[in-house]
Parts: structure tokens; sequence; C-alpha cells
């Protein structure tokens, strides 16, 4: 009984559906269109547009032996036990007539039309992506710096939003913003480090890359110690950051001194440091070069000779440490006089016509009058004889006489 109302349930809904659409319209479960084993060697044939009902007994075959179809037609749709022995298919399925299984739909993200083509049997068509989902990435450029983000539906994402923002290190600077947010980063422009110079900041992404340079340390040098400056900064040239030695201190002489000399030295500054070199050979105090040797600077001799009627007159000399007694002067013995080298007779007053010593002024009866006088550093004295006359008082005349003549 219930096979027999099933099968009048399709026949009617048959019937319903063949009214109600045009004659253009197809259904989705039919039959294939063979074609008569009669007609498969004719040239010349048209085909009649063929109707083609639902399968009502569950089986998508048309029954042709010329074909090889093994369809024997007939068929229950199904069983009570809703399941056909006859039939691979399972009329109870929403696949069978086109349409979607609801457990395989996730509602949350489709939006869909529900169909029931049998009884009890609930299917979803035209099944769409919800209007939440809109983005994809042609609306949503990673070159603004955006990304999908949210649930997705068929290549569709729910939101677009600015990448994670990323925090700027050494030398890096902002490649893309988003809003207020940077959301890639990239290096500074890269420096060429030159002579003297060195890298004072790397890339923190990128370390190989230098996005900053400065100048080396900078060194003094000392030119009176043979220094110079080997290597000036590239973007600096008033800054040395390396100095160089053209200097090195070292004997200018590698002998020994001669007896009563010593080694001369001198200090000597070179890059390394300072020091104390030979530089040659002197004679000690009291000694004076001769060739390679040193001799007494001093000599202890006579300086005068010592002339007939002279006597020597002697003082010490010390010569390198020796004490000589020389003659240095001489004196004239006495009756004698220097004069030059010599010494001669000395002459006296009466040489010159005059006396040693002076005459009383009254020598008998003789008076005299002596007067002193120099000559060639002899005192002599010149004496002359005066009258000899007594005074007298002249009675006649009452006055006295100087002198008078006896």
């Amino acid at each position: 009984m219930t096979k027999s109302y099933n099968r009048l349930k399709y026949l009617v809904l048959t019937c319903l559906l063949m009214g109600a659409f045009p004659a253009e319209a197809t259904c989705t479960t039919h039959t294939p269109l063979l074609e008569p084993a009669s007609f498969v060697s004719d040239s010349s044939y048209q085909l009649a547009k063929t109707w083609f009902l639902p399968d009502w007994q569950n089986d998508t075959r048309s029954y042709n032996t010329s074909s090889g179809s093994d369809d024997k037609g007939g068929g229950d749709p199904w069983n009570d036990d809703n399941n056909n022995e006859n039939n691979d298919n399972n009329v109870s399925s929403c696949s069978v007539y086109g349409f979607q299984e609801t457990s395989t739909v996730d509602t949350s993200l489709y939006s869909c039309t529900v169909v029931r083509p049998l009884t009890g049997l609930t299917c979803y068509k035209d099944c769409v992506c919800k209007s939440d989902f809109q983005y994809t990435a042609s609306n949503c450029s990673a070159d603004a710096g955006k990304e999908l983000s949210g649930r997705s539906c068929d290549g569709k994402y729910e939101s677009c939003v600015c990448k994670p923002s990323v925090t700027l290190g050494a030398g890096e600077k902002c490649a893309l913003s988003c809003g207020d947010n940077c959301v890639e980063k990239s290096c500074e422009a890269s420096v060429s480090v030159g002579t003297g110079e060195e890298c004072s900041e790397r890339c923190a992404s990128n370390t190989g890359i230098c996005t900053a340079k400065k100048c080396k340390a900078s060194v003094s040098y000392d030119s009176s110690k043979g220094e110079y400056c080997a290597e000036s900064c590239a973007s600096s040239s008033g800054t040395c950051t390396k100095k160089g030695c053209n200097k090195i201190c070292k004997d200018t002489f590698t002998g020994s001194a001669p007896a009563n000399g010593y080694i001369t030295t001198a200090t000597c500054s070179d890059c390394s440091g300072s020091y104390t070199v030979k530089t040659g050979w002197a004679c000690s105090s009291g000694y004076n070069k001769s060739g390679n040797s040193c001799i007494c600077a001093t000599t202890c001799s006579d300086s005068v000779s010592v002339p007939a009627n002279a006597t020597a007159v002697k003082s010490n000399c010390t010569a390198c440490g020796q004490t000589y007694s020389i003659v240095t002067d001489f004196t004239c013995n006495s009756g004698y006089t220097k004069s030059g080298s010599s010494c001669v007779k000395e002459k006296s007053c009466s040489d010159y016509g005059y006396r040693s010593t002076p005459l009383k002024q009254l020598v008998g009866s003789t008076r005299y009058n002596c007067t002193t006088v120099s000559v060639s550093g002899l005192t002599c004295y010149k004496c002359t004889e005066v009258s000899t006359c007594t005074p007298y008082f002249d009675k006649s005349t009452g006055r006295w006489v100087e002198c008078s003549i006896k």
C-alpha cells in the first residue's frame, strides 16, 4: 500500500510540473538521451525534442539494449527502510536533485535558499557568501599597508585591517604606513666607509648595511720624533686617524774614547720613546783633542829668559795633575836696572853732572846753595857756591850793609 501511494504521488507531482514550466524548461534529474538503434545508420533524420520526467524510479538511465545499457526500467524510489535494494542512488540525498545538504553548509558564512524536494528532505540552493564578506586582494591592497583578516568565504574576508605595526630600530626608516602606524620598514640608505672612517650605525634588520659613519679616533703626532700623519679621515681631512714614523734613534758613534777622553751622548726621541745615543768622544778637562788622542792643554815651561846681572822670579804651574816650578820673570841685581829683557848698569847723578847728596851750606869758609833735580829716575842735587860776607853796620850811613868781602 505504501509503495503504491508513493508512486501515485510522483505521478501527480510530474503532471503538476509539466503544466507549470514552459516547453523550453529542462528538469534537473532526467534520463540521458540515447539514440534509437534503428536510426544510427540513417544519414538524414531529425530528432524530436523530448521531455524527460523526473526519475521517480531512482535510475537515470533509459533502457536501450542497442546502446549497451542494462537498465531494466522500473524500480521503487525507496522502501520502508529508506534503502532501495535495486538501485545505487538514494533519493533522500539533496545532491540527487542538484541541491546542497544542509549539513555541508556553514550558514554563518553563506546565505542560502531553502528548498524541500521531498517531504522531510530540506536542502539548500543558490548559496552565496554573506554580505559581511566583501574584501579580497583587489580592494584590500598590501601596497596600502593592509591585509585581509577574519573569517573567509570563497576567497572573501570579513575585514581589511592595517598590518601589524613595526618598531623602527637603528638605521631603519618607515617604508609603508597605514594611518598613523608604520607597518613596513626598510634600512636607511647605505653609506660608504672611506679611509680613516668607521661605521657608527648599522641597520638593525640587516647589519651588513652601514647607515651612518664617523671618523676614527684622532691621534696626535710629534714631528720632532719623526712622526707624521699616515692616514686622515676621508670626510674630515684635518683629523689624523693613524700616524707613521720615519725616524729611528740609534748610536751615531760606535767606537771608544782615547785616554783622558770620554764618550759623548745625546737624548733622541722617536715614535717608540726617548733614548740616549752615542754621538762621539771628547777630551777630559785640561786636555785638548789632537788627532785621535787627548793631550794636556796646559804647558808648564819658563815664560821668560833670565838675562845677565839678573835674578829669576819663579812660580808654580800645574798641568794635567802635575806641578812644576817655572821662571815667570826676573829682577836686576843691585847697580843694574831693567831695560827690556836685559839688566844694564845703573847711572849716577854724577853721570849727569849732579851730586847724589847735597853739600852742606857751609863748607869751610865756602857757602853752597843746593837744589833737588830729578833725572832718569834719580834724585840728584845741584849745588852752587855763593859769596861769603858778614853783614855790618855802616856808621856813616846809619844802615846795615848786607855783606862785606873780607
